[in-house]
């Protein structure tokens, strides 16, 4: 059986929650993601808690806001001028909009002529709450480790459309 180590592709379930308990995301209804470990892919803490895991493993961690998504920087958050906002936008209070620039920023309030934006990260200043399972691990391909990911083995299974 396979450790998870530089240069191999683990298949990885997870939840992430926030200190409320609120569930940002959950996968382990559906197929494990691959992940190549030791390419950055993941947040480091969560990489480094995956070293040397194995399939069947059961991981927790709880990565602090500086390590996950940063804390909020009021430096990335501020007025603009309505028409900075690509056309077709629903403007609404805390909605997510396109700004001209292709930067996305979270509309915090509305005035006349003026939008207050947050460009900061969605998650920035959140404490995340990780469970990963390890479902599998092997070794990575050349080319993987080259693209520092793993193939895109979900157009393979169903000759380019995607598993069934």
């Amino acid at each position: 059986m396979m450790i998870i180590q530089n240069n191999a592709v683990a298949y990885i379930n997870y939840l992430i929650k926030d200190t409320d308990g609120n569930i940002i995301e959950n996968n382990f209804d559906y197929t494990p993601e691959p992940y190549l470990h030791g390419a950055s892919n993941l947040l480091p803490m969560v990489e480094k808690v995956l070293a040397q895991k194995q399939e069947g493993e059961l991981v927790e961690v709880m990565v602090p806001s500086q390590y996950a998504y940063g804390n909020v920087n009021q430096l990335n958050i501020y007025s603009i001028p309505i028409m900075e906002i690509e056309e077709g936008a629903s403007i609404e209070k805390g909605a997510y909009v396109l700004l001209k620039n292709g930067k996305e920023g979270l509309v915090k309030a509305i005035s006349n002529e003026t939008v207050l934006i947050d460009l900061n990260h969605p998650l920035a200043g959140k404490d995340l709450y990780f469970t990963i399972k390890v479902a599998s691990v092997r070794a990575a391909s050349e080319s993987e480790i080259l693209n520092g990911y793993p193939s895109n083995e979900a157009a393979m299974c169903c000759g380019g459309s995607g598993c069934c």
